[in-house]
């Protein structure tokens, strides 16, 4: 339930969501109303308005970058992977973009793609030997 939270815009109704349906379906209303009331007007304001804080606008890092960062940093490294998988994920992303600019600068983009190319075809090629 708790890596339902991780999922961006509705993650938390996913999981305060089905606990309010069993309130209603048991007969519990004013119970289920009010976490209803409650999930929409705090939680779901709360999480809309910080997560975007705390994941920081200058960052640029989309949305699903993060979630799948952290899910797998918390799965590779355990809890603390929750804050280093975004981080590594933002370290690639720095250096990647650098990398572009400053092989777009020397003109050498053209050659950076086609040695990926060739790399990409190379690993493919062995890969596709190995299950030969």
């Amino acid at each position: 339930m708790s890596l339902l939270s991780l999922v961006p815009v509705f993650g938390a109704a996913l999981v305060w969501g089905p606990v309010a349906i069993d309130f209603l379906a048991n007969g519990v209303i004013w119970k289920g109303i009010a976490l209803m009331v409650y999930g929409v007007m705090v939680i779901g304001l709360i999480e809309n308005i910080t997560r975007p804080w705390l994941v920081g606008q200058a960052t640029r890092i989309p949305h699903y970058v993060v979630l799948i960062s952290t899910i797998d940093g918390t799965a590779t490294f355990g809890i603390q992977g929750f804050i280093m998988g975004p981080v590594i994920a933002a370290m690639f992303i720095a250096v990647w973009t650098t990398f572009l600019a400053k092989a777009k600068s020397f003109g050498m983009l053209m050659q950076v793609s086609a040695a990926l190319c060739i790399a990409e075809f190379y690993v493919v090629g062995m890969m596709g030997a190995r299950s030969a």
